[in-house]
């Protein structure tokens, strides 16, 4: 199943129609459409109102590891040097009331730029001009985290706005997420599929040799987890893991060293 989370209706309709999404009755708090393959949830702008709908909506929904949840809308900045209209995978999302930050990770190239994203609950005057705004993402991820893991969560937002206007001119961002909800159809139905096709494509082999080079490197669960998805992307088009012997060969004493090498394993694997 594929997940699509947005905050309003307009950043929502494209997919509905394009889709042919039913309205799902099974749920009446807040508004869902859903297909035998989509699963679409309008969430209301805000931190709470996401958080509340992604709970509501995910609660009763059976997840597997071939599921995935992208959170789709348009998202502010300052930085005028980034054009309005470009869509962006967010690679970082930092919360400004709570400080919080979270990673979200793909084993998937997505072919965006990527930017970091700061999630607020009302506008703010003072902030990094560098990254994007927007008012849900850390909610999204931090109920999203609960059902599913990490690689399945992505963020991709489009750029409306220098949050210098009050009314949003939104004939003409429709248009930009027209043009965007199509990449976002095509990028989802390809990892679907290619999350269906991996099952079992480890061997025991594989599987020994990745264990010991999660214990050598001092990887948490969640990166371990990281480097079995990517092992799996790799193997599925290499047929081998033979590149990540060496690895199994390193031992380090601390997690800061383990994660470079994690990163390093991350550019061979997905490059």
């Amino acid at each position: 199943m594929i997940y699509i989370v947005c905050a309003l209706y307009f950043e929502a309709e494209y997919f509905i129609k394009k889709l042919e999404l039913e309205r799902n009755r099974d749920f009446d708090k807040f508004d869902i459409y859903s297909s035998d393959k989509y699963f679409l949830i309008i969430t209301g702008s805000g931190k709470i109102n996401s958080a509340a709908a992604l709970a509501y909506a995910l609660s009763s929904r059976k997840i597997n590891k071939n599921d995935i949840l992208i959170n789709f809308g348009i998202c502010g900045s300052l930085n005028k040097n980034l054009k309005l209209g470009d869509c962006f995978f967010i690679n970082k999302i930092m919360d400004y009331d709570s400080g919080y930050i979270y990673y979200p990770e793909t084993i998937f190239k997505t072919y965006k730029s990527e930017q970091r994203l700061l999630t607020v609950s009302q506008k703010i005057f003072e902030h990094d001009s560098n990254c994007l705004i927007d008012m849900e993402a850390s909610a999204v991820y931090s109920v999203g985290s609960k059902f599913f893991k990490s690689y399945q969560i992505m963020f991709f937002k489009i750029l409306s706005d220098y949050s210098d206007v009050d009314i949003l001119d939104k004939a003409q961002i429709s248009k930009f997420i027209q043009k965007e909800s199509e990449f976002i159809i095509e990028f989802t139905e390809k990892i679907h599929n290619e999350l269906s096709k991996r099952r079992n494509i480890l061997s025991a082999a594989d599987e020994i040799l990745l264990d010991s080079i999660g214990r050598n490197l001092c990887l948490s669960k969640t990166n371990c987890l990281y480097l079995f998805k990517c092992a799996e992307f790799y193997k599925a088009s290499a047929g081998n893991l033979g590149i990540l012997i060496p690895y199994s060969e390193n031992i380090v004493n601390d997690k800061n060293t383990g994660k470079v090498l994690l990163n390093e394993i991350k550019n061979k694997l997905l490059q």
